[in-house]
């Protein structure tokens, strides 16, 4: 039982630290493929700026209230933060992989506005996107 918790806890923590979970390093069980589920169905609908959490639910087959509780239990955070940071995430990595603008970005992650991507961005990563784009390229 112990070591369930502490399987949870690291997949947990390498969601928030990293853009991908480590297959290698976490045990596959049912909650890795609800995640597994769940980043897939989130990349399909990437630049859909309209993409919802009710819309997420029914790709994974669950109920919203369902998907809630699931993703505060295994992940602590809520359906509408991993769709959030999922989203972050990838901009993250096209920032420092290509050059497009940063509103173009923003635009490709599913993000309206700029403004509120850049938002996002500085309280997940504590920088700017362009300041993310070149400490990475500096780094």
């Amino acid at each position: 039982m112990n070591r369930l918790f502490e399987l949870r806890d690291e997949a947990r923590h390498q969601f928030a630290q990293t853009a991908r979970i480590d297959a290698d390093k976490v045990e596959r069980n049912e909650e890795d493929e609800l995640v597994e589920r769940l980043q897939k169905a989130i990349a399909q609908n990437m630049g859909n700026a309209d993409y919802t959490v009710d819309q997420l639910a029914r790709d994974v087959a669950m109920s919203r209230a369902s998907l809630y509780k699931k993703t505060s239990v295994m992940l602590g955070i809520t359906p509408n933060d991993f769709l959030r940071n999922t989203r972050l995430k990838r901009a993250a990595e096209l920032l420092t992989q290509t050059n497009e603008p940063v509103g173009q970005v923003a635009l490709a992650v599913g993000f309206q506005t700029a403004r509120y991507f850049s938002q996002c961005f500085r309280q997940m990563f504590g920088m700017t996107p362009t300041e993310y784009r070149t400490g990475k390229r500096n780094a």
